[in-house]
Order: C-alpha cells, then sequence, then structure tokens
C-alpha cells in the first residue's frame, strides 16, 4: 500500500497511508470503484470536508467522519472515522497516525473538534 499523501506537504507514504487516504481506503472498501470514491468523498481533508455535512456530536453515527479543524481558514487537518462509542457516548475514531505507528483507534477527546456526515451517507439517514 502506498499514498502520495497531502499534495501540500509532498509526504510520500510507501508503506501506509496519511490520515485522508485512510478515509478513501474505507470508503474504497464499498466496492464502487476508484471514481465514485473520488467523486463521493474525495482526496484529502478539504475535499472530504466539502463533500460531507455538520452532525451534531449526539446525532454521530458509525461511518461520521471527525476533524480536528475546520474548513475553510485551517492550512492543515486530520481526519478519522468514527466506529463506535464509549459507554458515555464519547465517539471512538480510527485514523492514521504516522506518529503511532499508523491505524489507531482513539477517543475523539480533544483532537476530533468537529463531526461531519459524507453527503452519500446523509441522503441514506432518516
Amino acid at each position: 500500500v502506498s499514498a502520495a499523501g497531502s499534495s501540500t506537504t509532498g509526504t510520500m507514504r510507501p508503506y501506509g497511508l496519511d490520515c485522508s487516504g485512510f478515509i478513501c481506503w474505507c470508503g474504497a472498501q464499498l466496492g464502487r470503484g476508484v471514481n465514485w470514491t473520488r467523486e463521493n468523498i474525495g482526496e484529502g481533508t478539504w475535499h472530504q470536508w466539502e463533500s460531507s455535512v455538520e452532525v451534531d456530536a449526539d446525532e454521530l453515527l458509525p461511518g461520521d467522519i471527525a476533524f480536528l479543524n475546520a474548513y475553510p481558514g485551517a492550512e492543515s487537518n486530520h481526519i478519522g472515522i468514527v466506529v463506535g462509542f464509549l459507554e458515555n457516548r464519547e465517539p471512538i475514531i480510527a485514523h492514521c497516525s504516522s506518529t503511532e505507528n499508523n491505524i489507531v483507534v482513539s477517543t475523539a477527546g480533544g483532537v476530533f473538534n468537529y463531526f461531519r456526515r459524507l453527503v452519500f451517507l446523509a441522503d441514506n439517514v432518516s
């Protein structure tokens, strides 16, 4: 697995994904193809923000995405995907962290401050 990484940093990850690449990889597991993934999820955190809508923390569902910073205005960002909740409803986030040896699972705990739902998922939630 390799990913080109961020166009702003130019970081190549020859043995793993960056955080936005991980979100693309998760979407690719739906089996809809590369073009669908690019169009509906987007490459890079900016496009993923633009491909999603805000969701209140109390309405989060597994599959929603979580960001460190809000756009516009943020020069950099970090993204993860909600995979569950603690008993107190604190979101559990899977994300790619090069400082923690690739894919990790952690609580939102001040790292993830903005929660969003990908538009193609929002259209299917009643």
